[in-house]
C-alpha cells in the first residue's frame, strides 16, 4: 500500500479514518493552535487551511481555507450557490482560545464562518474537529 508519511492511501484517502484520526496526527481544539496544513473536518467533508492571519500583537484574527465538492449538503439549504467545484472561505476569529464551533452564552457561534452565500453557519454547524497530520506537521514547524 502506498503511504504519505504514515498515512496509507491507494484509491483515495478515507476522510474519517486517516485524515481525522489521532493515530495519524494531533487534534487542535483552539483557534490559536491552527496552522496552514491543518484539515478542518466536517461531517464527511474536509477543508484545508492555507493561511492564518495574525494582528500586530500576534493574535489570530482569521483562518483561510479551501475546499471543493460540497457533497452531502442539500442544495435547497444553500441560498443561491452551486453545489460543486473549488471554493475558498475564511473564519473570522473573535476568540483564539476557543474552537471553531464554540458558542457564547446566548448559543451564538463565537467565530464567524464566511463562505458561499448562506453557507457559513451551515459549515460551522457541520464542523467536527481540526487535525494536523504528523506527516504535514514536519513541514509546518
Amino acid at each position: 500500500m502506498k503511504t504519505f508519511g504514515n498515512v496509507p492511501y491507494s484509491s483515495g484517502v478515507h476522510i474519517d479514518y486517516y485524515l481525522c484520526s489521532t493515530s495519524y496526527g494531533t487534534q487542535k481544539t483552539k483557534a490559536k493552535d491552527i496552522v496552514p496544513g491543518c484539515f478542518l473536518h466536517l461531517d464527511g467533508h474536509i477543508m484545508i487551511v492555507y493561511d492564518v492571519i495574525k494582528n500586530a500583537s500576534g493574535v489570530i484574527t482569521q483562518i483561510k481555507y479551501a475546499h471543493s465538492q460540497l457533497n452531502g449538503l442539500n442544495p435547497d439549504e444553500i441560498a443561491d450557490c452551486a453545489t460543486s467545484g473549488p471554493y475558498k472561505g475564511y473564519i473570522t476569529i473573535n476568540d483564539e482560545n476557543k474552537d471553531l464551533n464554540a458558542k457564547n452564552s446566548k448559543g451564538e457561534y463565537i467565530q464567524k464562518w464566511v463562505d458561499l452565500p448562506g453557507l457559513g453557519n451551515i459549515l460551522c454547524g457541520l464542523y467536527y474537529k481540526t487535525m494536523l497530520l504528523n506527516c504535514v506537521a514536519t513541514f509546518t514547524s
